[in-house]
């Protein structure tokens, strides 16, 4: 199992990668994207997110209608992700839909 989530941000977006290092989660990110290091902005950043954050932060099914509420709903928590799911590194979640 992976042992981190990262989140990404560039060009205005956020992507959340999980991967046991920032290495990884980049060169995870870039076999998925094809962006490469010369895409990103100097004000771009990539941070780890802490583990006791995991449980607030949750993946959103985009397909799905949005509810009444005006929000999409949730499939399951970060936190339940990795302890389930994060069996390879993988973009977990994005705000660029």
């Amino acid at each position: 199992m992976k042992t981190k989530i990262y989140e990404i941000h560039i060009n205005g977006e956020k992507e959340w990668v999980c991967a046991d290092t920032i290495i990884e989660a980049l060169k995870t990110y870039k076999s998925i994207t094809d962006c490469d290091l010369n895409d990103f902005e100097n004000d771009d950043d990539i941070i780890e997110v802490p583990k006791e954050k995991w449980s607030e932060m949750n993946i959103l099914d985009t397909e799905a209608p949005i509810s009444d509420d005006l929000n999409y709903p949730v499939i399951m928590t970060f936190s339940e992700y990795m302890r389930t799911e994060a069996t390879h590194s993988d973009i977990i979640a994005s705000t660029n839909f």
